[in-house]
């Protein structure tokens, strides 16, 4: 099951350019770019994005696949962009380095107290994940999401049979490269609709997986993304990225809990965070959970809706 409601069609790829391309591939190419300083420079648009699931997971609920992909894109306006990364930087990551001796910020260790985060407390673990929870509601990060599955990937191959197995980098048998090629098409939507002028434009920047990090492909939005690429890179390199891997992360934590009749206290605890920015995730109504004690530690939610207008 999907929680996008998007119609699934590649009709966004004129077909001539997707043949062409899926033969000529792409000139991937390392590239010395400074990503930070146009970031930082309030010119920009910020696009960063992470993906998650749980594969191999235990006690995935049946509503579930147990191989799905979902990606998160996280947007982050340039009036907005230097202070936030200036404030990231200078406050929480020096934070997380004198306190932690982590040299980054990783949500799974943070809520499960594995890595630098063994033996910490779980309330001081939660209130990290309130300050990054913290950073993007006060700069009001929009955050886009795309669910995939096995299932869903070969239902659009069957109603597609000209689609090519591969689209440059994007594996298009697979839910990830399919959902993430479908999350870039809802992000560049989102940035024509919502851009303040005509020649705005919006760094992307994917976590490192799919590509390695340094690498960028050409988008098939032109005069949307910057320099009309799309950039890889590892959250060392664009730290910024880890607000994407915690919006990621919570998320799925939250559709594993929403099928669960009872959760644990962190869960629970996590699920305040995440009803604290669920107006931040523009294709899901605003959380629509509730809890119902059954005693310490026991809750029922009731679950998600996907938003009407996407």
């Amino acid at each position: 099951m999907s929680f996008s409601a998007l119609p699934y069609s590649l009709a966004f790829i004129p077909r001539l350019f997707l043949l062409n391309w899926a033969q000529q591939g792409l000139n991937l190419a390392e590239e010395d770019y400074q990503i930070d300083e146009d970031l930082g420079s309030g010119r920009y648009t910020g696009v960063f994005i992470d993906d998650t699931g749980s594969p191999g997971a235990r006690e995935v609920p049946e509503y579930l696949h147990p191989n799905r992909s979902t990606w998160v894109a996280v947007i982050i306006q340039p009036e907005h962009l230097p202070e936030m990364m200036l404030r990231y930087r200078q406050l929480f990551l020096s934070g997380l380095k004198f306190f932690y001796g982590a040299d980054e910020f990783h949500s799974t260790d943070v809520f499960s107290g594995t890595g630098p985060f063994k033996g910490v407390d779980f309330e001081r673990r939660l209130n990290l994940l309130w300050a990054m929870a913290g950073f993007l509601k006060k700069y009001d990060a929009q955050i886009l999401t795309e669910n995939l599955d096995p299932d869903i990937v070969n239902t659009i191959r069957a109603d597609v049979p000209s689609l090519p197995p591969r689209l440059g980098p994007f594996d298009l048998t697979t839910a990830k490269g399919m959902a993430l090629l479908s999350l870039l098409n809802r992000v560049s939507k989102h940035l024509k609709k919502h851009r303040q002028t005509d020649d705005s434009r919006a760094y992307v920047i994917v976590d490192s997986g799919i590509l390695r990090h340094g690498m960028a492909v050409p988008s098939f939005w032109p005069q949307v993304f910057s320099r009309d690429k799309v950039f890889f890179s590892d959250s060392r390199g664009i730290y910024i990225l880890q607000l994407a891997d915690f919006a990621a992360f919570s998320l799925n934590r939250i559709h594993l809990s929403a099928g669960r009749h009872e959760i644990k206290p962190a869960d629970a605890a996590l699920l305040e965070v995440f009803s604290w920015i669920s107006s931040c995730y523009r294709d899901l109504v605003q959380l629509d959970a509730e809890l119902h004690s059954k005693g310490p530690g026991s809750f029922q939610l009731k679950g998600f809706k996907p938003h009407p207008n996407h």
